[in-house]
């Protein structure tokens, strides 16, 4: 519940305390004097975004803290546990504005986004007020307040969901199907491509191996001379003659033992390289006759890579890049039938779900419109019928919330035929066929506060009376706050608030505090006679409050 409310500095606001009991309290005093400026400020502290400058006039900066018991309320205190908010059983938010237009918003003193914040005033309490009114008449507004009544948010979510899933993934298919044509040509041409490169099969390295070999068959004689003129040149069996010969000074002379070795190791690498050059004279596959062969294939390489504008040397990954480009394209026809296969189960799921939800709104409309039909009978509006008409979307298409369209009919008088309730003209019906959908709502409603700001506007008499028996009815079961400028409800208040303006030194000051019971009756008074407060009036007032 709401246990408090502190505002400084806010327009005509000053500086305000209220602290708020269970029940039904209700807020009074005269037009004007700002009852519904508290109300803004209890909006701008939950998240509200910010339109005007907000700070009183000649002051700095202004704050308004809203303070709630949640004891009792564990999804409100689950939601601060996992938001790592929690404060045991109390939850204060603050907000603060200051002259540079920065705003600032805190859980239990840590800061919080708007978002979050509104996220979290919805486990906390509705308003209830003129815009509820303005919303009632669109379609929209009707499902809404037709699927809160029916608890159907959840399954609701579900189909939101389905359904942006659903349309995301028919997008793609038309992506990919209006593509078709393109993907279908690009085939054609890569195929066409690859099968003039398979024929080609050029391997890896077989680019660099052929210009390795054509220079070796161009340089083949010159190569052969040059290896033949080595191996007659090294006359290896001179220097083992000259070794054997040194090798018997070196016994004599030490000295020569060194050039000895030396002159070893020299015919050794000698005999080497004569075999090497041996081998590769006896294996050499030089023959001038290849020369043409590796030409012809050098220029069919050369003239394709030509043809694609590309370099010889990327000839072999520019094959494999269109072989993965094929690859792909390939698998877009395939993508197609999967994205396909994959709308259809999209469209078994959402119709199961939105069927389900098309048979729980018909049953709980039924029985909206009773209650609905019945309390109307109580506000003065004895021969109304109402009907929640529940009729397919045009040409039966879907959509994020449903199936179905729904629409609140109304026939106020006999024989006037029943229409959509945007279709009323009376102001004052209008006023009381939103006070009772409001407050038949606000019943199924699980918020432990329920604000209504001058829902009783247009009614008067016994049925402002049978209001207040309504509010008093739902205080009983919940807190519940209500603006007014009624005195048979005003009277029925388990707590009363006064607010007043006055004007000191050229500045406007908004001021509230609780009533007694004399007070009460001085308010009701007020209430009931306007300027002039009779004995009379007071008699009213008195007898009011004591029947109440």
């Amino acid at each position: 519940m709401l246990a408090s409310l502190h505002i400084k500095n806010f327009t005509i606001i000053d500086n305000l305390d209220i602290e708020f009991k269970n029940g039904m309290t209700v807020l009074t005093g005269e037009t004007g004097a700002g009852k519904s400026i508290i109300l803004d400020g209890l909006n701008l502290v939950l998240g509200e975004r910010v339109t005007n400058n907000p700070i009183k006039p000649e002051r700095e900066r202004c704050e308004i803290a809203a303070s709630f018991n949640i004891n009792n309320l564990t999804q409100a205190k689950n939601w601060l546990i996992n938001s790592e908010l929690d404060d045991q059983n109390e939850c204060i938010i603050r907000r603060t504005f200051n002259q540079n237009g920065k705003s600032t918003l805190t859980i239990n003193g840590t800061p919080c986004t708007q978002q979050m914040v509104r996220e979290f005033a919805t486990l906390l309490l509705n308003i209830h007020g003129q815009h509820n009114q303005q919303n009632l008449l669109k379609r929209e507004g009707q499902s809404e307040l037709l699927d809160n009544y029916a608890k159907l948010n959840e399954l609701k979510n579900t189909i939101k969901y389905i359904y942006h899933n659903l349309t995301k993934t028919t997008q793609e298919l038309l992506n990919l199907t209006t593509h078709n044509q393109t993907i279908e040509q690009q085939t054609d041409f890569i195929k066409y491509q690859l099968a003039e490169l398979d024929e080609l099969n050029l391997q890896k390295t077989e680019l660099d191996d052929l210009h390795t070999k054509y220079k070796q068959l161009n340089s083949a004689e010159e190569i052969l001379q040059t290896c033949s003129d080595i191996i007659e040149s090294s006359n290896t069996q001179n220097l083992i003659t000259l070794q054997t010969k040194l090798n018997q000074f070196s016994d004599i002379s030490p000295e020569l033992k060194e050039s000895n070795e030396l002159l070893n190791s020299a015919i050794i690498n000698l005999e080497e390289l004569e075999n090497l050059l041996n081998n590769y004279l006896s294996s050499a596959d030089l023959d001038p006759s290849e020369q043409q062969k590796i030409e012809t294939r050098l220029n069919k390489i050369h003239d394709i890579a030509r043809k694609h504008k590309i370099n010889p040397e990327e000839l072999f990954n520019f094959t494999e890049t269109l072989q993965n480009k094929l690859i792909s394209l390939t698998n877009s026809e395939q993508k197609q039938q999967e994205l396909s296969k994959k709308i259809e189960e999209l469209k078994k799921d959402y119709l199961i779900h939105a069927n389900d939800l098309t048979k729980k709104r018909t049953i709980a409309a039924k029985k909206l419109e009773k209650e609905i039909t019945s309390q109307l009978k109580n506000l003065n509006m004895q021969h109304s019928l109402f009907e929640i008409a529940i009729f397919p979307n045009p040409e039966q298409k879907f959509s994020a919330t449903g199936l179905e369209q729904i629409e609140f009919r109304i026939s106020t008088n006999p024989g006037q035929p029943i229409l959509p309730l945007n279709k009323i003209a009376s102001g004052g019906e209008l006023s009381r066929i939103s006070l009772a959908i409001q407050v038949i709502t606000a019943t199924k409603d699980q918020t432990p506060t329920l604000i209504f700001d001058e829902v009783d506007s247009g009614v008067g008499g016994k049925t402002a009376e049978v209001v207040g028996n309504l509010l008093q009815s739902l205080g009983d079961k919940t807190q519940v706050i209500s603006i007014t400028h009624l005195s048979q409800i005003a009277a029925k208040a388990h707590n009363h608030f006064q607010v007043t303006k006055t004007v000191a030194n050229n500045q406007t000051i908004t001021t509230i505090k609780p009533l007694s019971q004399q007070e009460r009756i001085q308010e009701i008074a007020r209430m009931l006679g306007g300027i002039n407060i009779t004995e009379q009036t007071i008699a009213h007032a008195t007898e009011m409050l004591s029947k109440s």
